[in-house]
């Protein structure tokens, strides 16, 4: 084929290699290092506990984040020395005179480009499954392994190569290239990002963490840098996404580089049009930060949109300096384009502050509802594939209460993010029965109004069922069961088997028939850990969602861990039967006296709590008192639900044995009437 026409050029390649044939020999060498090195410096290490994190991590992109960097880098890097001849005027001048056509001449410094970043990969995989066979690692690291993580490399290497090389098509400066490559892998999910944070200041019901809680989500999935910090959870899907995305920036790389005007060399932005978008852009993503930072230290909607203007004020500004090169930029027309941007925006603002599109409103009929998440943190969303609540009279009354929320937007929308007494958060996620979800949150709102509703839900053998793992267990799958006290130097240790069904049974009966008001009282003894038989068990719905620390092997294993509440009277009358009771919690026997004082602030509360022995108010050695005392105190103290009364407890030698307080409604009788003279 003609030298004009071929797709490649060998003396444009063969030039590439005797000028940069460096390049690939330093990579190789800093990748052996980094894994085959590593990989041997570690087979000392196969003795440990956790041999196989040990090994598998180096090539699951774990440990120092050695490995990522030198993705994000060394391609990029590699672009701007291959095309630095588009940034300067006479090798340009140069190049582009050859009797070779530009889509030629690019393809060609593409092949060598990518071909110094696969085969540094190549051989390293070469002399790690060597390594592998030698060392006799195959119960640790197999092939598919290895071959994994040479796929992931190119693959990636390649998106960075690819992206650096196409924005050096619209750049005349090699540092302009270099910073805008980065801002661009960035900005997809930055950018995304800073819009869902700065949207749910003004859409009510709207939660930035159901579109960025989720690290496999869309959000997350287009932007490749994120992904290269994240390679050890990436899948087939997204690497064939990610060469195509690869191809199609070559595609729109070879036709901008066709029509690039070698005078605008130089240039910031070579294409006058891109200009626009780098203005309005950098316009856009400085508004976005600065509503961010004035709604998270002034939490006011007109000081958000007093960021709003001076920040993309300042940033259309900086940009204009940018592409003019100059200070000279305030002028009409820079003014009306500006104006422009801020009419846009405003109509924009405007119209989802009216809700134009329904969406704050927007409640799905119940007929059309399969199940509802419902609680208020997001974490337990993040963690559960299905949803809480599936019963129709728990699904009926979560949404009454959504509906309810809705309507009282007026009190509510510019009241959120608040927190104190009565005020918490709340997550809506509907499953239809066509398969799609809606998802809603209000968070630091007043749940006051929706509380009876929210503990009936909350009260449910349902809500029970998924909050409680210990309803779901059998007593043949437990080991045994610890009793620890939080007050004292006390575990003990139930192996009987019979002793574990009837504990296990008076547990369960405890938070079956308990009131929302008792499973969230503050008022505890311990705890009780169930450590689950670890050769597993029949029932496989059982979740042991806790790791259970067992004394006697100094080892973590799976459990399950019961709060010991004080209203468990059953419990408590068990122990006593039994004779075990002394050596489960606190009893008026270990205390000698208790000392009380009232404080009317968090800050004085902490302040009587070091001190109550030598400054105290109140102090009384009657056991019944002492009794009476620890039945009823809790062991913290909240932020708002003051005047309270500190206690502390004091052995015979005058050594505090634990400290907390009692609220208005659990103070003994005795103390009140006491502060009340």
């Amino acid at each position: 084929m003609p030298l004009k026409t071929s797709l490649l050029n060998k003396g444009i390649i063969r030039n590439d290699l005797k000028t940069l044939y460096w390049f690939p020999i330093l990579y190789t060498v800093i990748l052996f290092f980094v894994v085959p090195l590593q990989l041997i410096s570690r087979i000392p290490h196969l003795k440990d506990s956790y041999p196989h994190s040990h090994i598998f991590g180096i090539l699951n992109f774990g440990g120092d984040g050695t490995q990522q960097v030198l993705i994000m880098t060394v391609p990029v890097l590699l672009a701007l020395i291959l095309f630095s001849y588009l940034q300067r005027k006479n090798p340009s001048d140069m190049f582009h005179s050859l009797p070779i056509r530009r889509r030629t001449l690019f393809t060609s410094h593409i092949l060598v480009g990518i071909s110094f970043l696969t085969v540094p990969v190549i051989v390293t995989g070469l002399f790690t499954w060597i390594v592998q066979i030698v060392s006799n690692l195959h119960s640790y690291l197999s092939l598919r392994d290895i071959l994994l993580w040479a796929a992931i490399t190119m693959v990636m290497n390649t998106v960075m190569f690819m992206s650096a090389v196409f924005v050096g098509t619209v750049t005349g400066i090699t540092l302009v290239q270099g910073v805008i490559t980065y801002i661009v892998l960035f900005l997809p999910m930055g950018l995304l990002s800073l819009a869902a944070y700065n949207l749910q200041m003004f859409l009510y019901g709207y939660s930035f963490r159901f579109h960025l809680g989720n690290k496999d989500g869309f959000f997350m999935a287009i932007s490749p840098l994120y992904r290269i910090l994240n390679l050890n959870s990436i899948s087939g899907k997204s690497l064939i996404g990610y060469i195509i995305f690869s191809a199609i920036l070559y595609i729109l790389g070879s036709y901008l580089y066709q029509r690039r005007r070698l005078e605008n060399n130089m240039q910031p932005i070579v294409y006058k049009n891109l200009g626009y978008f780098f203005k309005y852009g950098v316009a856009f993503s400085c508004m976005l930060t600065a509503g961010l930072y004035f709604a998270r230290f002034e939490k006011s909607i007109p000081w958000v949109v007093f960021g709003y203007l001076i920040a993309s004020f300042l940033g259309y500004f900086i940009a204009e300096g940018i592409l003019q090169k100059s200070f000279r930029i305030f002028s009409k027309k820079t003014f009306i384009s500006y104006g422009i941007y801020g009419a846009v925006v405003a109509i924009g603002l405007l119209g989802i502050n009216v809700d134009l599109t329904g969406y704050e409103k927007k409640l799905p009929p119940i007929e059309e509802i399969k199940g509802v998440y419902f609680a208020s943190n997001f974490y337990s969303y993040q963690h559960r594939e299905d949803p809480n609540f599936y019963e129709d009279e728990n699904i009926e009354l979560i949404r009454e209460v959504h509906e309810e929320i809705i309507m009282n937007k007026r009190d509510v929308k510019y009241n959120q993010r608040t927190y104190g007494r009565n005020r918490g958060d709340l997550y809506f996620v509907y499953q239809l029965e066509n398969g799609d979800e809606i998802t809603r949150s209000y968070e630091g709102i007043d749940l006051s109004p929706y509380q009876d509703k929210i503990e009936a839900v909350n009260s449910s053998i349902e809500y029970k069922k998924m909050a409680y793992d210990v309803l779901n267990v059998e007593a043949k799958d437990v080991e045994k069961i610890t009793f620890r006290s939080y007050e004292i130097a006390k575990d003990l240790v139930i192996y009987d088997l019979n002793e574990i069904d009837e504990l296990l049974q008076l547990l369960k009966d405890e938070i079956i028939n308990a009131t929302y008001e008792e499973l969230n009282d503050s008022r505890i003894w311990g705890s009780v850990d169930l450590l689950l038989k670890q050769k597993g068990t029949e029932d496989d719905s059982i979740r042991a969602e806790s790791k259970i620390y067992d004394k006697a092997t100094q080892e973590y294993y799976d459990g399950i861990n019961v709060t010991w509440r004080k209203s468990f009277d059953s419990i408590d009358a068990w122990l006593f039967e039994k004779g075990y009771l002394e050596e489960a919690r606190l009893l008026p026997k270990d205390v000698a006296f208790i000392a009380v004082d009232i404080a009317n602030s968090y800050e004085e509360a902490k302040k009587i709590a070091t001190s109550l022995r030598e400054n105290k108010q109140f102090e009384t050695s009657d056991k019944a008192e002492i009794d009476s005392a620890l039945q009823n105190y809790s062991n913290h103290w909240g932020y708002d639900n003051f005047p309270i009364y500190v206690v502390a407890f004091y052995d015979e030698n005058d050594n505090r044995i634990t400290y907390g307080s009692f609220d208005q409604k659990h103070v003994p009788e005795f103390i009140k009437a006491y502060f009340e003279e």
